[in-house]
């Protein structure tokens, strides 16, 4: 079809239509600003709009340079809005100056579509004074708004909102005949209850609640909810959705009718949603930030006052000691750990959020004291661990302070400022353990052992995508190699489900024995020099980064049972995953994953980033081998004499 074509055939269907409307192509400017001409309209659109065609061409054919000097600037930021989003529809009203000397108020209604390389701009638009009278004009205007809706829904996802007052009913739209979701067309009208059971549950009161209130007394007003839009009998699709309303009353004064106008805002809700979760997010650890805790806690105890709740202030001990001595990528791998420890030890209903640096707080709702001091011993022992670098060890410690509601304070601020000092308390008493705000009416329980966390992680693309820079970070931002290789083998094995995870070497000119140089286990075994007389032989044919996989049977026929004596596990490993890997030097080694009581599947995807990983060990190793032989090669230089 010619352009010329294409136009007349505009031309033939806007005529068509009850409602102003007309078609603009877009122009994009060198300073990224956009213009629309219109070149195609009907009569309509200039009754609207109170000009005629040639006056609207002495303008240039530009409709923002028939408004009023406030309103020109805003349409041609919505028609920016519009071109840069394709399919959406942008709403406005917009006032007309007119040629009596008074104004008008136009509403518009928006949508770019995209053909080929232009852009065209359809644009519909209607006078609410001749709809949103009052009296006996509204009835005699209503049967006009219907047909004007119709349209709009033709061409918009948005339908009319009319409610009879006196029956109780709602007219149907058109796109309930069209999505299912009304199969008799010969139905008008639905009743209240059809009606809002579509709302969304948690929305549907406060809906209700409006519609009463305008039935009683005429207003207007703006109400969003959550409306169901999949067929009848089908799972429930809640989007949302915008409604503009007014009440109509007749010539007694008597509300006859609520209409309005229903619009998707899905799309712009969900990200307002999402924006509004994530400034509530500390970046580093997820949990919640120390305003969006205070104001969690603060609003519950709104709700809930009349019972027992205690806070928790949680404090890694010496954390920088941990960043000063191996480094803060260290550190903030510790604080992320000790983040997922604390949130998993606690309830979906309770409050955990980072409060500081290292400083973590938690409200335990409806909870008995002694219940709170075991939930105190059991943080002290599962957060605590050891971090061994090659000339220092730390112990990773937590001190905690308690207070409770309505004993050490009844409000966030001054719960807050007991526990906080009860956590000091703690510390001057010699860390790692807790204390109450009342010391002396609820003793402090000293903490035994040191737990390990058997949490999986979640897989998944995405996941695997942030675990491979996590692990890149470790590498770059490594202040002690050691430290930061255990850390990667310990996160591996968690992340995967692996109960064993070690690296083994093969001596130097000897590639038929291996060397274990470095593990973590989940079972708190301390590594041990373990070589392994033979080769695997599953790995007398695999190429670098190749993804091998033992079974228990073949294991046991190469009497690899050293897993079990290592492991301290009666029945020893079931599976285990081998890959083997290139170091510089023309030498090699190999990433072995253990797996122990249980049977173990992985997919392609979780294969491929695991040999991705078995990559990023090799360069540890090679990395720490070099810094190995450089400090051989200094201290020779020393002492000339000097022989390893």
């Amino acid at each position: 079809m010619t352009e010329q074509n294409l136009e007349q055939r505009l031309r033939e269907i806007l005529t068509a239509l009850p409602v102003g409307a007309c078609c603009s192509r877009i122009k994009k400017e060198n300073d990224n600003s956009v213009s629309a001409s219109f070149f195609a309209a009907n009569e309509e659109l200039f009754r609207c709009m109170g000009y005629t065609q040639k006056e609207l061409e002495e303008k240039g054919n530009r409709l923002e340079k028939l408004l009023s000097s406030k309103d020109e600037k805003r349409m041609g930021e919505k028609i920016h809005d519009a071109a840069s989003h394709p399919g959406s529809v942008y709403i406005e009203a917009f006032e007309v100056p007119q040629k009596d000397g008074g104004t008008t108020l136009v509403q518009w209604s928006m949508r770019c579509v995209e053909k080929g390389e232009e852009t065209y701009l359809f644009s519909c638009c209607f006078r609410p004074d001749a709809y949103f009278g009052t009296g006996k004009q509204s009835e005699k205007e209503l049967w006009r708004m219907e047909e004007q809706y119709r349209m709009l829904e033709e061409i918009s996802d948005e339908f009319p909102l009319d409610y009879d007052v006196a029956t109780q009913q709602f007219k149907i739209p058109s796109r309930y005949y069209r999505n299912g979701k009304i199969a008799d067309r010969r139905r008008k009208e639905m009743k209240a209850e059809e009606f809002f059971r579509d709302i969304h549950e948690e929305d549907r009161e406060n809906c209700i609640q409006t519609v009463r209130e305008a039935s009683r007394v005429e207003q207007k007003g703006i109400l969003d909810c959550r409306m169901n839009v999949a067929p009848e009998g089908e799972e429930p699709v809640y989007l949302w959705y915008r409604t503009v309303y007014r009440s109509i009353a007749d010539c007694d004064g008597k509300i006859k009718r609520i209409i309005g106008r229903c619009y998707n805002i899905n799309t712009d809700k969900t990200i307002q949603n999402k924006l509004s979760e994530e400034m509530k997010r500390d970046p580093l650890t997820r949990l919640l930030n120390k305003m969006a805790t205070q104001n969690a806690v603060t609003e519950f105890l709104k709700r809930e006052p009349a019972d027992t709740h205690v806070m928790f202030v949680i404090d890694i001990d010496d954390f920088k000691r941990i960043n000063d001595t191996f480094g803060h990528a260290v550190g903030d791998v510790v604080l992320a750990d000790s983040a997922q420890t604390i949130e998993r030890l606690f309830r979906k209903m309770d409050i955990v959020g980072r409060v500081g640096g290292d400083e973590f707080l938690a409200f335990m709702k409806n909870v008995t004291m002694e219940d709170a001091a075991t939930r105190a011993k059991q943080l002290c022992a599962e957060v605590a661990k050891r971090l061994n670098g090659e000339e220092e060890s730390i112990h990773v410690t937590i001190s905690i302070g308690l207070a409770v509601y309505g004993v050490d304070g009844a409000d966030f601020a001054t719960l807050f400022e007991a526990a906080d000092r009860a956590m000091y308390r703690t510390k001057r008493s010699g860390k790692n353990s807790y204390c109450f705000a009342k010391g002396e009416e609820h003793p402090n329980v000293k903490p035994t052992g040191i737990g390990e966390s058997e949490e999986r992680y979640l897989r998944g693309s995405e996941a695997d995508n942030e675990f491979l820079i996590f692990a890149f970070g470790l590498l770059a931002n490594a202040k002690d190699i050691n430290v930061s290789f255990h850390i990667l083998l310990e996160r591996i094995g968690k992340k995967y489900g692996f109960d064993i995870v070690s690296v083994f070497e093969y001596e130097d000119g000897r590639q038929d024995k291996m060397r274990m140089t470095d593990s973590w286990n989940r079972f708190g075994r301390v590594k041990e020099q373990i070589v392994l007389p033979d080769r695997i032989q599953q790995l007398s044919y695999a190429r670098p980064e190749e993804f091998v996989w033992i079974e228990g049977e073949s294991m046991r026929k190469q009497s690899l049972d050293f897993w079990k004596r290592w492991s301290c596990e009666q029945n020893g490993l079931h599976h285990m995953a081998v890959i083997q890997f290139e170091i510089t030097g023309s030498r090699s080694g190999c990433l072995c994953l253990g797996v122990g009581e249980r049977e173990e599947t992985f997919g392609r995807e979780e294969k491929v980033m695991l040999c991705k990983l078995s990559r990023i060990v090799s360069v540890f190793i090679s990395l720490r081998n070099q810094i190995r032989d450089d400090q051989r090669t200094i201290q020779s230089l020393r002492n000339p004499n000097h022989t390893d």
